[in-house]
């Protein structure tokens, strides 16, 4: 889990802290984007903050915790699991585990422009 939520005595509801790096969301990012310059898979950014797959409804102001930062890969329209894998050397398996998606090459088929990691 990515985010801890602190417990309090009494008052207000408890607030959650990050395990990570935080990011301040700027005017025009999109899910995507800052996957690509924080160099987080798209499914861990969303993941990480509780956020809709697919990446609706991004947030558009506020704070997003980036936790599994690591080296990172656009998909392209003729990406396959085992091209990409081939690509940077590492397994199909091991390219699957980086990534929390339940069908990886389903999710390939249908989201070019996902940001993928490459090892953690």
């Amino acid at each position: 889990m990515s985010c801890v939520y602190s417990p309090t005595s009494s008052g207000p509801p408890a607030t959650p802290t990050c395990a990570g790096d935080t990011y301040t969301i700027q005017p025009g990012d999109t899910c995507r984007s800052v996957s690509l310059a924080q160099s987080i898979g798209t499914a861990w950014l969303l993941s990480d903050n509780q956020l809709m797959a697919g990446c609706v409804d991004f947030p558009t102001t506020g704070t997003l915790c980036l936790v599994n930062t690591c080296e990172v890969h656009t998909v392209l329209e003729t990406d396959t699991c085992e091209s990409i894998a081939a690509l940077y050397e590492i397994t199909d398996t091991q390219l699957r585990s980086f990534n929390p998606v339940g069908s990886l090459p389903l999710l390939l088929s249908v989201q070019c422009g996902i940001i993928l990691i490459l090892a953690l």
